[in-house]
């Protein structure tokens, strides 16, 4: 994988061979149990990963700057949720696959 030059923030993992790690630079790193593989990473200071959350290997959330929030579903990352150019921190699963983020000045709500 190399060298990162990145801050890395925030951990995740369904499994010890399925684990999720994101930073700063629009990173997003998996360990599948032999090694790791890097997604994303357009390494611009003004874009972060903040948060990482799940339920299982196919369910994976993740906010970020600028109201990014993406989600994991086992084969691919979408961009999900309503925007906002604010600043998101933390991401929130709720009962029945509510996803909730939070940030500067904001609050999102995803209903599933």
């Amino acid at each position: 994988m190399g060298t990162l030059d990145n801050n890395l923030i925030g951990v995740w993992g369904s499994s010890r061979d399925d684990v999720w790690i994101v930073g700063g630079g629009d990173v997003r790193l998996h360990w599948d149990g032999t090694g790791w593989t890097r997604e994303g990473g357009t390494g611009s200071i003004l874009q972060a990963y903040t948060d990482i959350t799940g339920t299982s290997a196919n369910d994976v959330w993740v906010s970020g700057t600028r109201g990014r929030v993406l989600h994991y579903d086992g084969s691919g990352w979408m961009r999900r949720g309503p925007s906002t150019g604010r600043d998101l921190a933390a991401v929130f699963l709720g009962p029945g696959g509510q996803a909730w983020t939070v940030g500067i000045a904001a609050i999102l709500h995803r209903a599933p």
